[in-house]
């Protein structure tokens, strides 16, 4: 591609990408106010969980609003700091000490360091907004697997089967469940479904057996 192909490739890719990651900035209070109000106002998706699915959508809602904050937040902070570097660049300049005025004063380079900057504030802003709505789940969750397998369990449990006990704990706390069974007069009970698609995210179910019955249980195969 000659220059001035370069120079329409590029910026319109730029463009692409602001635009984009600009439409998805603002469309997370909107996501987050509709997710909210799925179970009230009986809005699509409502059974997308089987049950408990009220606690989930108010937690998922929660933590797109923190991301739309954060982004809030650290978009003015980056704001702050880009406009007093760029006055001291400027005087700098103005004082003949080195002048690039014009190197910053180039549209389709300010608008790639403009996308960029703005891509990375909501990355962090993501990321910070996991680390308090769903990691710290984890860490919560720690105490819990302690009490339910026992201290001296805890310390020998392989890594792997450590986070899937707190993944159970933690689909639990944000309400995701797979089904409620009972097994009673010789038959398998389903009083609540596995909850569609996000079954597959884990667990707990709950299981119910009464008096005089006996369940095996299998997992990969195996009995667990």
């Amino acid at each position: 591609m000659n220059r001035r192909e370069q120079v329409i490739f590029w910026s319109g890719t730029i463009l692409l990408a602001v635009c984009f990651s600009l439409t998805a900035w603002l469309l997370l209070p909107l996501f987050a106010w509709y997710i909210k109000r799925i179970p009230d106002k009986r809005l699509p998706m409502t059974d997308l969980l089987a049950s408990n699915h009220k606690r989930f959508y108010d937690w998922l809602s929660g933590f797109l609003w923190d991301w739309f904050k954060s982004s809030i937040f650290w978009t003015i902070i980056a704001g702050v700091i880009i406009a007093l570097v760029g006055a001291a660049i400027w005087i700098a300049s103005e004082s003949k000490l080195f002048s690039i005025r014009d190197w910053l004063t180039q549209p389709p380079l300010m608008l790639l360091v403009g996308c960029g900057i703005f891509i990375v504030i909501n990355l962090h802003a993501f990321f910070e907004t996991k680390s308090g709505k769903w990691d710290a789940l984890f860490w919560q969750a720690e105490p819990t697997v302690r009490v339910l397998v026992g201290n001296e369990e805890y310390e020998i449990m392989p890594e792997e089967d450590r986070q899937r006990v707190k993944r159970n704990i933690v689909d639990s706390l944000i309400g995701i469940n797979k089904a409620t069974l009972v097994v009673a007069g010789g038959k398998i009970q389903t009083h609540n479904p596995p909850a569609g698609d996000l079954a597959k995210f884990g667990g707990p179910g709950i299981l119910i057996v009464q008096e005089g019955h006996a369940v095996v249980l299998e997992r990969g195969g195996r009995r667990s």
